[in-house]
């Protein structure tokens, strides 16, 4: 016996409980939330299209088949299939699977800091309570859809959790662990892309602290097969999507061709949100300002390196912000909103770490009683933070329950019948009409189909329409139903044109192709008579199962009386991708000058040549 008594079981799991019960706390609500948006497409599609299922041609080809989006997922997708096909169409398996994950996610940042700083056993449990409670991961727990970024985010998390022991053990096995965790994480979300740089830092920032007698020369050996793997990665991109950096394609453009002003100024904005993600305000001028001297403070954080007593610290707090920016990189450091929260899941996680290390610094570094302020500080974010995660989960629940009614309204409707619906909820807005939680997004046709119905509905949804912009719509298909979403009755009425007070535009000549016709994207336009005067500006409306679209057409191409207009090739190869060959509408309109709808042709359906 050296003395000293072993904690008790209960002291040993205290924080885990505590982490756990904090997770619990927050979600418990959540659980029974019905699913929204992407929830009904994709659970609907890899129910019937089982990702198992020809695997090998999986792992070689865009994720579920589809180039519109260049997201390359079979890992992810594959452990998502499992959940399908034990849950079905009943959420709570799917709520309670994420939340456990998210604990998972939870715990690993926990363990993470806990090798980072074995000084303070407050520390990682202070990091990893900032990071189970930050305001915007709703989006990523309790939105079945996102289930790529959690999944991604377990094996990088994983990954750098078995690099750690690689580096103070010397295991070659824990070595070959993190090098297969990091490639299961390159199969389920884009951003683990990024850990190789986090490695690069975490060795020559931390490596000669966690493991003494090591050299600089040699820490390479250790990293650089993570740059093979990443290589290979980028090779395999570049041959099914023909590009090696990808996903959404605004992001890739803005990495492609960085505009450096631009993306200075939504890396300001991003770290003043970070922080304080509360939405409907600009950006304030002083945390931006905040922001750029943190950064610009790395200088003066490297002098520090050169004294004992800060130089560990300013080396975790330079860790915990390389960190923070490194994952922001695949999404060019634009700021996000509520409703794509999840792409700030992982830099929450370096949030976490940068408050709490300067905290930490500054505790070191100042005497009583001002000292007591820097732990007093994380406290305070801690509370703001939670404040703001009860109200962003309080918004995902009400997003679900508007699906749910949405659904019901729908599956009340007379079997066999066409419905068109317009003026549904894509999502949840704040009073700033900034998106909050996804409502019907996607997913309005798939969420009257099995698995979350008996019986299946033939329900087409339509853009955001009201008025004579229907007209097209009941004039070309006037066997089907017209409806409107009303959200303050909370159900769906009949669209009816009222001609007493809305004059009725003119009725724009269609001149191919023909109605049903079958039709090559690729080769064909549609081609519709503009009488002069008529407009001033003129739009396609595109209408599929996946969604309804609106496309601005240039109105010098108006030739001889006569406006010819390209189908969009991408949009409806996915539609007929995701749902089967099947039925497409367009229609053109026309605006004059001060925006009021003057014209249109009627609604016509299409298909696509096989």
């Amino acid at each position: 016996m050296n003395g000293r008594l072993a904690p008790s079981l209960p002291a040993r799991y205290f924080p885990a409980l505590a982490l756990a019960a904090a997770v619990l706390a927050f979600y418990a609500r959540a659980l029974g939330r019905p699913f929204t948006s992407e929830d009904f497409l994709l659970i609907r599609y890899l129910g019937e299209h089982p990702p198992w299922q020809g695997l090998w041609a999986q792992l070689s080809s865009p994720w579920l088949g589809i180039s519109v989006v260049k997201f390359y997922r079979p890992v992810s997708t594959l452990l998502y299939g499992i959940e399908i096909a034990a849950f079905g169409g009943h959420p709570l398996g799917y709520n309670l699977v994420h939340l456990l994950i998210h604990g998972v996610n939870v715990a690993l940042v926990w363990a993470i800091v806990r090798r980072l700083d074995r000084e303070a056993a407050f520390t990682p449990w202070a990091v990893a309570l900032l990071f189970a409670i930050y305001p915007l991961h709703p989006n990523a727990v309790v939105f079945s859809a996102s289930f790529a970024t959690l999944y991604g985010a377990a094996f990088l998390l994983g990954s750098l959790l078995a690099y750690q022991g690689f580096r103070e053990s010397g295991s070659w096995g824990a070595w070959g662990l993190s090098i297969l965790l990091f490639v299961l994480a390159l199969g389920s979300y884009e951003e683990s892309a990024v850990l190789p740089g986090l490695l690069v830092a975490y060795d020559h920032l931390l490596g000669m602290r966690v493991a003494p007698g090591r050299r600089h020369a040699a820490l390479p050996l250790g990293y650089l097969p993570f740059f093979g793997a990443l290589g290979l990665y980028l090779l395999l991109r570049r041959r099914i999507f023909g590009v090696f950096v990808g996903g959404y394609d605004e992001y890739s453009q803005r990495l492609l061709a960085p505009q450096l002003r631009q993306m200075a100024h939504d890396l300001a904005a991003s770290i003043d949100l970070l922080h304080l993600p509360v939405f409907g305000r600009e950006p304030s001028h002083l945390g931006a300002a905040l922001g750029c001297l943190l950064l610009a403070a790395a200088p003066l954080a490297l002098w520090w390196l050169r004294r004992d007593s800060l130089g560990p610290l300013a080396r975790l707090w330079l860790f915990a912000w390389a960190w923070t920016l490194a994952v922001q990189v695949p999404f060019a450091f634009q700021p996000c909103v509520p409703g794509n929260g999840r792409y700030w899941y992982l830099a929450a996680a370096g949030v976490a770490m940068s408050a709490v290390f300067l905290a930490r610094g500054i505790f070191a570094a100042t005497r009583p009683p001002w000292r007591s302020l820097a732990p007093a500080a994380v406290g305070l974010l801690a509370v703001v933070w939670a404040y703001l995660l009860v109200a962003d989960v309080g918004t995902y629940v009400e997003a679900g329950r508007t699906a749910r009614t949405i659904q019901g309204e729908l599956l009340r409707e007379p079997q066999g019948r066409r419905i068109f619906l317009t003026r549904y909820p894509y999502f949840l807005m704040n009073g700033a009409q900034v998106p909050i939680a996804q409502v019907y997004h996607y997913g309005v046709w798939d969420s009257v189909q099995p698995p979350f119905a008996a019986s299946r509905v033939d329900v087409y949804p339509l853009p955001p329409l009201a008025g004579a912009e229907l007209l097209p719509v009941t004039l070309g298909a006037p066997e089907s139903a017209v409806y409107e979403w009303d959200e303050g009755a909370l159900t769906i009425r009949p669209f009816t044109f009222e001609a007493r007070t809305e004059p009725r535009p003119v009725e724009l000549q269609v001149l191919g192709p023909a109605a049903g016709a079958a039709v090559d994207p690729v080769r064909d336009a549609v081609e519709v008579a503009v009488p002069p005067g008529t407009y001033a500006k003129l739009r396609l409306i595109l209408v599929t199962r996946i969604n309804g679209a609106v496309f601005d057409l240039d109105s010098s191409k108006v030739v001889g009386g006569r406006v010819r207009a390209a189908l969009p090739v991408e949009i409806l190869q996915t539609s007929d991708r995701l749902y089967g060959k099947g039925v497409h509408y367009w229609w053109i309109e026309a605006r004059d000058a001060a925006g009021r709808i003057s014209g249109f042709s009627r609604m016509r359906s299409f298909r696509l040549a096989d």
